[in-house]
């Protein structure tokens, strides 16, 4: 999986190098009066350059969006004055093409994992316990996830390991006692797509996961691999070179697996029925070579989950619904090291990021019983409070970047789901 990511950026960054160059100057050039800035600073004002003639214009430095950026680039709103100072050699060019394309790769917030889990049980437990492992462990991605205020064009992949995160557990039964525990690999493809001249963004996401499968003589779960496809609409509200201020909202759809288990020959079934919908507001600004990224949304189910015993006089169908959850993700972050018109790396910077999700309303359940065997679905919980510390590099590679993270969950008992989690995203613009 590496190594294939490796190949992946290889490509990319390739590719970055030739398209970095002339990203600016496909319909009008960039010059500067004086210092070429740094790396995180704002774009120059308007300015030419003019020796022996030659003028080099540009158009308005715009922060809104790659959209902006490029409707910006087609228009004829441009100026020059003139200069003696500097000569439009290539390489001032290219450097301002990289400092550009930079800006656009401002790096996005990491954010956490997946929250208030659900659990089954059998025979209060005598017989078995186990995550409820619907639509693969990958639904109700988190707005926050690989995200940033600002709308943007790119494509996006994501891969993220949780270590320790799904348990099936048959040990208590006395005859042939299992249990597993599995990590949750999770693999995200996904792209951003700007319109309304880069003010708004449509968001698309669809991931996959390898499942939770335990088979014993008396109880048995499956769950599957594929993940809930999740838009996003995002608007942009506020901006200028510094800051962006968006909002918008975020459907998840239950395209994901079912999961199915069996206890005592008993085969059971609970549906990946719910829609959610998530509000959100987003926030960025950008302090030098520092930056924030906070992000605050609610998530919401529109409908509940089937459950059902399918065989042996069936049962009539019950329903268990998700609880409401609230997310707040705040980070920092700063560019610890840069190269402005570098052959490869362009610059890395490290971030750190709070998440908190807690649930809104107490736990809902759903149970069936046949005979001796009695069996319930709920947040054994009730109440879940999660609260998660990431931290992360971010590298850019021109119009890329490649970013590697870490979660360690701060709480213990049931408010950690997860032993600890490892990320690598890779973001293309275009």
């Amino acid at each position: 999986m590496f190594l294939r990511i490796c190949l992946l950026f290889a490509v990319f960054t390739l590719s970055d190098r030739l398209s970095a160059q002339t990203e600016l100057f496909n319909d009008s050039t960039l010059s500067v009066d004086g210092q070429i800035p740094a790396f995180g600073d704002p774009l120059p004002p308007f300015e030419s350059l003019n020796q022996g003639g030659d003028v080099l214009e540009i158009p308005t430095p715009n922060f809104l969006s790659d959209g902006a950026l490029r409707q910006l680039g087609s228009s004829s709103r441009s100026r020059s004055l003139t200069s003696s100072r500097f000569s439009p050699t290539q390489d001032l060019i290219s450097r301002f093409s990289s400092i550009n394309a930079r800006r656009r790769l401002q790096p996005q917030m990491f954010s956490d994992s997946p929250s208030a889990p659900l659990t089954v049980v059998v025979n209060d437990g005598l017989i078995a316990t186990s995550d409820l492992s619907l639509g693969a462990g990958a639904r109700r991605l988190k707005v926050a996830a690989n995200n940033r205020a600002l709308p943007q064009d790119r494509i996006i992949f994501t891969y993220q390991v949780y270590f320790d995160a799904l348990t099936a557990d048959a040990s208590r039964f006395r005859v042939l006692p299992d249990t597993k525990t599995i990590d949750l690999h999770q693999y995200t493809l996904s792209f951003e797509k700007t319109f309304a001249d880069g003010l708004a963004s449509i968001d698309i996401r669809m991931p996959f996961a390898n499942q939770l499968a335990l088979d014993t003589p008396n109880f048995g779960s499956e769950g599957g691999r594929i993940g809930n496809l999740n838009g996003k609409l995002k608007f942009l509200f506020l901006s200028n070179e510094d800051f962006a201020l968006s909002g918008g909202i975020g459907l998840d759809i239950p395209t994901g697996s079912d999961f199915a288990f069996q206890g005592n020959g008993l085969q059971y079934r609970v549906s990946n029925d719910a829609f959610f919908v998530q509000p959100f507001l987003a926030y960025e600004e950008r302090f030098d070579q520092w930056f924030v990224n906070v992000f605050s949304s609610l998530d919401v189910a529109l409908n509940g989950n089937t459950f059902r015993r399918d065989q042996v006089a069936r049962s009539a169908d019950g329903k268990i619904n998700d609880q409401t959850l609230l997310i707040l993700s705040a980070g920092a972050g700063r560019w610890v090291w840069t190269t402005p018109g570098s052959t490869l790396l362009d610059g890395v910077a490290i971030v750190s990021e709070l998440h908190y999700t807690t649930t809104l309303q107490d736990s809902d359940s759903v149970a069936d019983s046949f005979f001796i065997q009695n069996v319930s679905v709920s947040n054994l919980s009730n109440r879940s409070d999660h609260l998660n510390f990431t931290v992360g590099s971010h590298l850019a590679f021109g119009l890329s970047s490649l970013r590697f993270g870490y979660v360690q969950p701060l709480r213990g008992g049931d408010d950690r789901v997860f032993d600890s989690e490892l990320s690598v995203q890779f973001n293309r613009v275009f």
